[in-house]
């Protein structure tokens, strides 16, 4: 037999613990194993799927609907996923990044059923994303732009506040009464997710015009053109972007 450190051994049980192959399988290749010799297997894999158990359960306050549209998929899914990604910490918010890296990158190669599912990832993740922000002492409703980057109506972004363009409206999804077996549509919308300015930490959901939301879903660093005059003052996307200002989500010059 040979001899193994306390350390390494501590190492090797903590691995496996969180290996997929104790977590979805039997665990009978470890009765082979010195490492393991003297414990029990049965109580081994217990503890593991009770581990990943409370790790799925974060991730699905993250992806609710994500998890119930995936159904039969599911768990193949969170199979792979603890294959390919071991937990690196206990924040939900991380961990919820990396199933979402590991997801979408699974579709890449396998076709997401329902279709909508990877856009509901997407929304769902962006919607964890903007709530993490925390308001400081930062004034979101100021509009001071840098000088030499005055340009008419440059915009941005405050900070916290995220943009998604999505191929489906999930509306029938998320909307109050809404359920994971809802009706959506083909339908390019984007969606701005923010905290207003002044401590309310609601988060709000703003369907945005297309040519807006094409300008903040990728804009460049610092502020980016937006073509509004103030001859355009009446159109749709000058009173979005007049709205979103009042409500401290966006910034603008004047």
């Amino acid at each position: 037999m040979r001899n193994i450190r306390l350390i390494d051994r501590q190492m090797e049980i903590a691995r496996a613990l969180t290996s997929a192959e104790l977590i979805f399988g039997d665990g009978k290749a470890l009765a082979d194993d010195p490492t393991f010799w003297g414990m029990s297997i049965p109580h081994l894999k217990l503890e593991a799927e009770m581990s990943f158990d409370k790790r799925s359960a974060q991730l699905r306050k993250t992806f609710r609907r994500t998890f119930s549209l995936l159904g039969r998929d599911l768990r193949q899914i969170l199979r792979r996923f603890a294959a390919a990604c071991p937990p690196q910490t206990y924040r939900r918010y991380e961990d919820s990044v990396d199933f979402y890296r590991f997801v979408t990158g699974y579709w890449e190669t396998t076709r997401p059923r329902p279709a909508h599912v990877a856009d509901v990832a997407k929304f769902e993740m962006a919607v964890a994303r903007a709530g993490t922000f925390v308001t400081g002492g930062d004034d979101r409703s100021a509009a001071a732009v840098p000088p030499g980057e005055v340009r008419a109506w440059a915009i941005r972004l405050a900070p916290g506040a995220e943009v998604v363009r999505l191929t489906y409206d999930l509306r029938p999804l998320f909307d109050k009464g809404g359920s994971a077996g809802g009706s959506v549509r083909r339908r390019t919308n984007w969606l701005l997710i923010a905290q207003p300015a002044g401590g309310d930490r609601q988060l709000r959901i703003t369907e945005i015009p297309g040519d807006l939301g094409a300008i903040l879903e990728s804009p460049p660093e610092g502020w980016a053109d937006y073509p509004g005059r103030a001859a355009d003052a009446g159109s749709a996307s000058a009173g979005t972007v007049a709205m979103l200002v009042s409500a401290g989500v966006l910034r603008r010059s004047d």
